[in-house]
């Protein structure tokens, strides 16, 4: 079973980045078309992926997603996968 802080995969969320993704007041989500909303989830998703020295895949941005009770369309993952195939995600 996998713990309320650990994604698929053995992706390890920290509070703080729990905080951010699943606490949509505390990200100011409020007011936020529901396409922006769903990239910010994607972006944070990422970044949670690139520093926990995790490989960016859309199963495992997925995962971090599904960890915090967000959802996304179906397409988010693959596309920043394939955005980000190649790249420096620190530049």
């Amino acid at each position: 079973q996998v713990s309320p802080n650990t994604a698929a995969h053995g992706i390890r969320l920290t509070p703080s980045w729990l905080n951010c993704l699943s606490n949509p007041v505390a990200m100011s989500f409020t007011g936020m078309s529901a396409s922006a909303k769903e990239d910010m989830v994607v972006s944070l998703a990422t970044l949670v992926l690139h520093d926990g020295g995790k490989e960016i895949t859309a199963e495992n941005i997925n995962a971090v997603i599904g960890a915090t009770g967000n959802t996304v369309a179906s397409y988010w993952g693959g596309l920043f996968q394939s955005l980000l195939a190649g790249k420096d995600v620190d530049d």
